[in-house]
């Protein structure tokens, strides 16, 4: 994942006014790699558990430019940050007939280590996160389903919220060229206000 952003400001170096422009860019992500074993242990239960190695790095680049640039030189910072971490989840599907299907999942992470040339830098909470769905058959041509989750991230620091998102879907058709449609929303956990933002997409094929 790759993102961007510049912002303007104002220094005031040995009591003068200087105005900056500062821009941050970002590239690479954390990776959630994941080790599962999944087991039917009943005609209608089936339980499944994962252990999971959160793993990554990101390229960071820091450039400010002064205004006034024959004074000032524009100055660059550059690092790799480093991220580990470790998490469990577990998972469960009960099918109350042939055509309702259940699910449950709940999934708890260490924090999120980031370092710096071999040097921790910050240490972040990762939410706890419960969720559920369930899947419907009215008919053999059609299919629908829809799930909710939660997420605990008032503890990852300032302007962090809880979230709850949900989702529903449909798929019509034969199964050789069926027509599906979805929509999605609910909260992002980070913003600048005292409430979280919100987000809604629709999607269809």
């Amino acid at each position: 994942k790759s993102f961007g952003g510049v912002t303007r400001d104002t220094i005031y170096p040995r009591g003068y006014t200087v105005s900056v422009t500062d821009q941050v860019t970002s590239d690479g992500a954390v990776t959630d790699l994941r080790v599962a074993l999944a087991a039917r242990v009943h005609d209608r239960l089936a339980l499944g558990f994962a252990l999971h190695g959160l793993t990554g790095s990101t390229r960071v680049a820091a450039v400010r430019r002064f205004d006034d640039s024959t004074t000032y030189r524009t100055s660059t910072a550059r690092d790799d940050i480093a991220y580990h971490g470790l998490g469990g989840s577990a998972s469960a599907l009960f099918d109350l007939n042939a055509d309702l299907r259940l699910a449950a999942w709940v999934r708890s992470d260490t924090r999120l280590r980031a370092d710096i040339r071999g040097r921790t830098v910050a240490t972040d909470d990762l939410p706890f996160a419960v969720g559920g769905g369930v899947r419907w058959r009215p008919g053999t041509e059609a299919v629908v389903a829809a799930a909710v989750a939660w997420r605990y991230w008032a503890g990852a620091g300032l302007n962090a919220h809880d979230t709850f998102t949900w989702s529903f879907g449909t798929e019509l058709g034969s199964l050789t060229s069926p027509v599906r449609f979805g929509v999605r929303g609910g909260q992002l956990p980070f913003g600048p206000g005292a409430k979280a933002a919100t987000e809604f997409g629709i999607s269809a094929g």
